[in-house]
């Protein structure tokens, strides 16, 4: 909980203002809830799972669940976006006509040196790249075709690895 208000705040920073967001504890038991509702923001609420999934699957297919917009995007607790995050990729999904778009990251690493994961020589979604679910933006309608996260139980990848993957085996366009 004592990063999540900096990870709430980057999206209230964001020059796209239609959204929602849904904050989904893993059967929290800490302020995380007293965090969320300090913001009195209208469109942002918590939702708590009665039962610990302990990965990211359970809370993730919750909030896809209860989502009510065009487009899905996830950011963890521990993350946050740049104020022109979600601007950017809804109007390269919508120029681009893609099923799912990702944008780059900026990663500060253990010694200290920063690196641009996801980025993509083709610009386009390649199986072997390791894509956060953080960069990810994509249509209603992926998320009902693929279906949902599988537990890390269930699958020997990342489950939001193989999530991509599933897409991507779909022929998916993604960007």
């Amino acid at each position: 909980a004592a990063v999540l208000a900096f990870a709430i705040e980057s999206v209230r920073r964001n020059t796209f203002t239609d959204w929602e967001l849904l904050v989904v504890g893993d059967a929290c038991t800490d302020d995380t809830r007293a965090v969320v509702e300090r913001f009195q923001d209208p469109r942002i609420s918590f939702i708590n799972l009665p039962a610990n999934c302990g990965e990211q699957s359970g809370p993730n297919n919750a909030g896809v669940a209860r989502a009510t917009g065009q487009y899905l995007a996830f950011l963890s607790h521990d993350d946050f976006w740049l104020p022109d995050h979600l601007a950017t990729l809804v109007a390269e999904i919508e120029r681009q006509g893609a099923d799912l778009v990702f944008g780059l990251a900026l990663q500060r690493r253990p010694d200290g040196l920063y690196s641009l994961p996801a980025a993509s020589p083709s610009g386009h979604y390649e199986p072997q790249q390791g894509i956060a679910a953080t960069l990810w933006l994509f249509r209603r309608e992926l998320a009902s075709e693929i279906g949902p996260w599988c537990s890390f139980r269930e699958t020997y990848m990342v489950p939001s690895q193989e999530w991509l993957y599933r897409a991507w085996r779909a022929g998916k366009k993604m960007i």
